[in-house]
């Protein structure tokens, strides 16, 4: 037979490498029918078996390590263990940033006693200002001491400014530019001091006790004192800037300033307790000129609006059958302007209503229209006047011209 067909037929037998290359078999099983295998195709490999595994506990993962204070960690790289480290390059910027703060702390501490001192001037220079321009008001020495005062509170008021900028660049912590806004505002310090020895030569002259305290730690009564003479000096300046022409308002500004006046006497006797109340007086009386003045911008503006029922009224014949009527509104209206300098605005605006209602039972309510629209008129026309004017090669403005011409063409009508 050919060798195929023995081979097929399992009566040849096979080769040593024909047979190496066969995949063992496993043993029959009885009652189990063995498939042929194909020649042609590769034996299917044995699955492996995978050893059971013991079960045990779950693995511990490290702790991470506490985190410094001020740093995150979007800012510093985490390492293998989890644990958040700073950078070399952060941890020198906080260590400069560290030193900066000190070294200016140090700085500002070494100069605050002079700084103390410049402030103690000032108001020390004030308050001998005040004495003497109440004891010999036309003295040479308050002259002097007058204009010392001025040149001082002019620098105190540049050295208040320095102090904010000194503040802001702190907050924002740019130590840099607070180091150079100390640095001026020590110029300006050093200014102020310059002017002590004008002053003492002015005392001596003037044989005046030499005040004894210009320097030392500053209590915290004093502390209070400069601060209540901070904000009440902010508002004696903004009322004072209010010009009125009522009598009350302005006896209330002098009095403002006279309060002010003496407690700044009572700093300078360092009785800044006394000071202290004095300044907070300052302020409520500060706040009271404030609402009287409100007060008469509005009885003002309401007595501007009667002006045309006055004009008429003064018109009416004094000798005739309405001539009682008109003495009584414009009695009315003297005695509303007499209260209202006198600062009682409350019955200033009652008898300017009393005077009100009078006067449109005396003058007809469409003759004071036409008293009004008499006077608005003028101020109507040249208005229109310059509105027409403009020559703009625009059909807006030109519709908005013709709708004025119209408007103006009927009004006067």
């Amino acid at each position: 037979m050919p060798r195929r067909l023995l081979e097929k037929l399992k009566l040849k037998r096979r080769t040593r490498g024909q047979a190496a290359q066969q995949a063992p078999q496993a043993p029959a099983q009885p009652g189990h029918v063995q498939p042929a295998q194909d020649p042609l195709v590769p034996p299917a490999q044995p699955l492996r078996q995978q050893a059971p595994v013991a079960a045990g506990p779950p693995p511990v993962q490290p702790a991470p390590a506490p985190q410094r204070a001020g740093w995150t960690a979007a800012q510093v790289p985490p390492t293998r263990e989890g644990r958040v480290v700073p950078t070399s390059r952060v941890q020198a910027h906080e260590a400069e940033r560290t030193a900066a703060a000190d070294q200016f702390a140090d700085k500002l501490a070494e100069v605050m006693p002079e700084i103390r001192r410049a402030k103690q001037l000032a108001l020390t220079v004030d308050g001998q200002r005040i004495v003497a321009a109440r004891e010999t008001p036309d003295s040479r020495l308050t002259q002097e001491l007058s204009g010392l005062a001025n040149e001082l509170l002019d620098l105190q008021k540049t050295l208040d400014a320095h102090s904010r900028t000194i503040r802001q660049h702190v907050e924002a912590e740019d130590f840099a530019s607070a180091e150079r806004a100390l640095a001026e505002a020590l110029k300006v310090v050093r200014e102020m001091l310059d002017s002590e020895a004008a002053f003492y030569q002015a005392l001596r002259s003037a044989a005046v006790k030499v005040p004894s305290r210009l320097a030392g730690e500053v209590s915290p009564a004093e502390q209070a004192y400069e601060e209540e003479l901070r904000v009440a000096r902010s508002s004696v300046e903004n009322v004072l800037l209010l010009r009125s022409t009522n009598s009350a308002i302005q006896r209330e500004q002098q009095a403002l300033e006279k309060l002010l006046s003496a407690a700044m006497a009572k700093a300078s006797e360092a009785d800044f307790e006394g000071a202290t109340e004095l300044l907070r007086a300052v302020q409520q009386n500060a706040q009271v000129v404030s609402m009287l003045v409100a007060a008469a911008a509005r009885y003002t503006e309401r007595r501007s609006a009667f002006e045309p029922h006055l004009e008429l009224i003064r018109s009416v014949d004094p000798l005739g059958s309405a001539g009682s009527q008109r003495a009584l509104v414009l009695d009315q209206i003297r005695n509303a302007d007499q209260q209202a300098d006198h600062g009682q605005f409350v019955e200033a605006d009652r008898l300017l209503d009393a005077a009100l209602q009078a006067a449109e039972a005396l003058v007809p309510a469409d003759d004071v229209e036409a008293r009004r629209y008499g006077q608005s008129l003028p101020a109507v026309q040249a208005a229109a006047d310059r509105a027409l004017a403009i020559d703009v090669p625009c059909q807006e403005v030109r519709r908005a011209q013709r709708s004025l011409r119209e408007s103006l063409r009927a009004a006067t009508q």
